[in-house]
């Protein structure tokens, strides 16, 4: 995992292809939003640009410039298997065939990416076919 402010996550370098990310209230620690991305840094960094129209992206602007400051953190897909085992256990065959086949590692950042959102249960979050913490935000 790498960890840094979402100020300066675009200065670090995430080897490997697909990520998990997440973003962290610096202060109560809360977990904001989830998400995956074949180039997860860059990700982050789009997160920030006004032009975005997405929900969250828009919180991230308007909570500026503190907003900058809030954690953003980033795993490796293998370092996701613990919460796709515990939280996804019908989707880990899966995840493992797709995570080791190129091609179809996306699959495995999806399985891991939903498993996060069970684990953390962010804010910003919106599943398809059901709403984060009851209702739908982002």
């Amino acid at each position: 995992m790498i960890e840094s402010t979402v100020r300066g996550i675009s200065k670090l370098r995430f080897s490997g292809d697909y990520g998990v990310y997440l973003i962290r209230h610096n202060h109560i620690g809360r977990v904001l939003y989830v998400g995956q991305s074949c180039c997860p840094t860059l990700r982050i960094y789009q997160h920030t640009l006004p032009s975005s129209m997405l929900r969250f992206d828009k919180f991230l602007v308007k909570h500026r410039p503190e907003s900058l400051d809030w954690l953003a953190e980033i795993y490796h897909l293998e370092e996701c298997d613990w919460l796709v085992r515990t939280y996804k256990p019908n989707d880990y065959e899966c995840y493992q065939r797709c995570l080791n086949r190129y091609g179809s590692i996306h699959n495995s950042a999806l399985i891991a990416e939903s498993a996060m959102i069970a684990h953390c249960k962010p804010a910003h979050n919106y599943q398809s076919g059901r709403y984060a913490n009851g209702k739908r935000t982002a």
